[in-house]
């Protein structure tokens, strides 16, 4: 029997659940479809028996107003904890090296001033940060740097996508997490009354009728909705709008994107002899970064995530390279996770791209939302989805 919805949104990423937020807030029926057998997206936490590692997303900052707005109105506020203070490194030639060794500071010192005279429009990441910290300093170690924000080249990235000034919340610890990791604000937003999650249900069609949606999905159901909301990666987002907005699939066939490949390891803390880091930088090296749980102490246990350059080696490589880059040996692996993601991959344009998609919107009851549009950070996704809500009439 068919169900009716006021909106259907496809993807439960941060995305697509701040989008339900909003819309529940407003007691609309909303219904959120998963292909995937778990919610999350890139908010992908992994558990080894009571240790919990960030995959994806792992870091939330006190500038990111309008997410906080919906962590203190699913009541999660008291589970903030604070990410304790250590140092990042970075890794070249077999070695982990401090990353104040890696690039020369007098040159940094000459360039730096250049920071309160160039603009970022219209700059490309290496043509911007070139000058601000030095073209050799940039070559040597800064877009190593940058890369492993995303996990990709970002040479050719617009320069005002990566780094953002917002306003902070004084009240909100600078940089933190949740007790039981990231994932917990896509499970509190997914016990909001009116909200209904659908996991394991990949969407197969989309139809239009003259007053609703019509989407058919792979747990063999058929949904109904005034509106639709599609918060999946670009690539998906755009064979979906093929069939029934082919004007829109065009546009975000121009975005490119690329895939991430992440490993996870967690070990006994006895057997790692590497000092706490946050993050380890791979200068010229198969993976981009290293992201540790370092970042909330753990008594027995540590966790490492390595985000590899896709297609590089095969997974008993990445093992035996995590090992040298750990100094381990491969049965001191208590547990290993495996995760991959698509992600956009911005370049200069991308603006014009966004603002024509918003164009073919108008009118349309069909809202898209993502990291594609002004950003992948947390607040670029939350802030999308809240004014994709606005067009919503109710």
């Amino acid at each position: 029997m068919d169900k009716k919805y006021d909106i259907v949104i496809v993807g439960s990423g941060i995305s697509g659940m701040s989008l339900a937020y909003y819309c529940a807030m407003e007691k609309l029926n909303v219904l959120v479809l998963e292909k995937s057998d778990s919610m999350g997206g890139s908010f992908t936490t992994v558990n080894s028996d009571d240790y919990w590692l960030e995959m994806g997303a792992h870091t939330m900052y006190n500038s990111y107003g309008n997410f906080i707005e919906i962590i203190e109105g699913c009541g999660l506020k008291e589970e903030i904890i604070q990410r304790k203070k250590v140092p990042y490194k970075a890794f070249k030639n077999g070695k982990i090296r401090s990353v104040i060794s890696q690039f020369s500071i007098p040159e940094l010192l000459v360039s730096i001033p250049s920071l309160f005279s160039i603009k970022k429009d219209d700059q490309t990441v290496e043509s911007y940060y070139s000058r601000i910290v030095g073209k050799k300093n940039y070559k040597k170690f800064f877009q190593y740097m940058f890369n492993a924000v995303p996990s990709q080249a970002t040479n050719d990235f617009p320069a005002d996508i990566l780094f953002k000034k917002r306003n902070r919340r004084k009240d909100i610890l600078k940089s933190f997490t949740f007790k039981q990791g990231i994932i917990s604000i896509i499970h509190a937003i997914s016990r909001i009354p009116g909200i209904d999650v659908v996991t394991g249900a990949g969407v197969l069609s989309i139809s239009v009728g003259k007053d609703s949606y019509q989407i058919k999905a792979e747990n063999k159901e058929i949904y109904n909705s005034e509106y639709l909301a599609l918060a999946a990666p670009v690539n998906v987002a755009a064979e979906l709008t093929r069939s029934f907005v082919p004007e829109i699939s065009e546009e975000i066939k121009k975005i490119e994107s690329v895939l991430t490949d992440s490993v996870g390891v967690c070990i006994e803390k006895k057997d790692v002899n590497i000092k706490e880091v946050a993050g380890i930088i791979g200068i010229n090296e198969n993976f981009y970064s290293v992201v540790s749980r370092d970042v909330v102490e753990d008594e027995n246990i540590r966790g490492f995530v390595f985000h590899f350059e896709p297609g590089k080696l095969d997974n008993p490589s990445k093992i035996e390279f995590i090992c040298k880059v750990l100094n381990i040996s491969k049965d001191k692996i208590k547990d290993t996770f495996y995760v991959q993601n698509t992600v956009p991959s911005f370049k200069l344009g991308q603006k014009s791209i966004v603002e024509e998609i918003d164009t073919l919107l108008k009118g349309n009851k069909l809202l898209l939302t993502g990291n594609y549009f002004s950003g992948m950070a947390i607040e670029d996704c939350v802030s999308r989805s809240k004014n994709e809500f606005s067009r919503i009439k109710y």
